[in-house]
């Protein structure tokens, strides 16, 4: 299939917020007063296929990688693998300049120790390293687009920025006493009115060595609870739009050094120009709330 088939795809999931099939760790259980149900960021698994966005992330824990060495409770060695490129089509679209294709890259890196590296990589990579993950990207982007500049009416009749594509995508680390945090966010741009973009993240606990969903850091029957309290910040700072006048719970949520950060992307519950969203709460305003594990995890010793 061409990309310009992919962009169209694209295009019609923007405007009319198709859900995917693909629940994120971290949305709210059926016991919770928001309805469990997957949200609009994700497109459609022929994107996935041609590489045109990444795969949604997979939980991978130590205990899946029996090979692993214990972690140690070293602290992490981690930088951020850069890459830039911009190819451009060896002639011109219709009358304007030549399509181009650019490509930027800030990846996580770990050095160390070799346990934590192997859930990262298995978690953000599927198994690869940064810079598998890397000639991946660029090699699937640039076979996409090279096909469609190879299509001679295609190039006749199209501009040379509706031929042109961009994808970026970068990664924010936070390392905490228990907890090792990776936000992906991605940007890409494939045609029509504006890019696509969206952000996920996997939190590992590094006592046990495994990604740790939302409901983990909170007591039994207190996400309700928790929801309410999102809500009633959600609508005090943004124009939000519920699909059945119900809260969608958030895509993913994220962690820093003060709080928890729930997140949706946009279209999720408010418009395209609204953009993404993001709800900081401080741990200590949700100290009522979470488990002795969750207030482990988010304390100092």
């Amino acid at each position: 299939m061409k990309l310009c088939s992919i962009v169209g795809i694209i295009l019609v999931f923007s405007s009319c917020a198709a859900k995917p099939s693909v629940t994120l760790v971290g949305t709210a259980p059926e016991s919770s007063t928001i309805p469990a149900r997957s949200v609009p960021i994700n497109p459609p698994d022929i994107a996935y296929e041609q590489g045109i966005f990444p795969k949604p992330l997979r939980a991978a824990s130590v205990a899946q990688n029996p090979g692993t060495t214990p972690y140690s409770g070293q602290t992490p060695a981690v930088r951020l693998l850069s890459f830039e490129q911009e190819t451009k089509a060896l002639r011109n679209a219709g009358n304007a300049e030549r399509p181009s294709l650019e490509l930027s890259l800030s990846l996580t890196v770990v050095e160390q120790p070799d346990s934590l590296k192997k859930v990262v990589y298995d978690t953000l990579y599927g198994g690869m390293t940064p810079e598998e993950y890397r000639d991946r990207i660029a090699a699937q982007w640039k076979a996409n687009y090279n096909e469609m500049w190879n299509d001679n009416e295609l190039m006749a009749t199209s501009s040379g920025s509706s031929l042109s594509g961009s994808y970026f995508e970068s990664h924010d680390i936070v390392r905490l006493k228990h907890l090792f945090s990776v936000k992906r966010n991605w940007y890409a741009i494939t045609g029509g009115a504006h890019g696509n973009y969206a952000s996920d993240a996997v939190i590992i606990d590094l006592d046990r060595l495994e990604w740790i969903a939302l409901d983990a850091f909170f007591k039994t029957g207190s996400l309700p609870d928790l929801w309410s309290r999102v809500e009633k910040l959600l609508n005090t700072n943004h124009k939000t739009m519920y699909s059945d006048g119900q809260m969608v719970g958030p895509t993913t949520f994220f962690v820093n050094e003060s709080g928890f950060v729930f997140h949706w992307a946009p279209y999720e519950i408010a418009s395209y120009a609204e953009g993404a969203i993001e709800i900081p709460v401080a741990y200590k305003d949700l100290s009522d709330l979470l488990s002795p594990r969750g207030l482990s995890l988010v304390t100092e010793p």
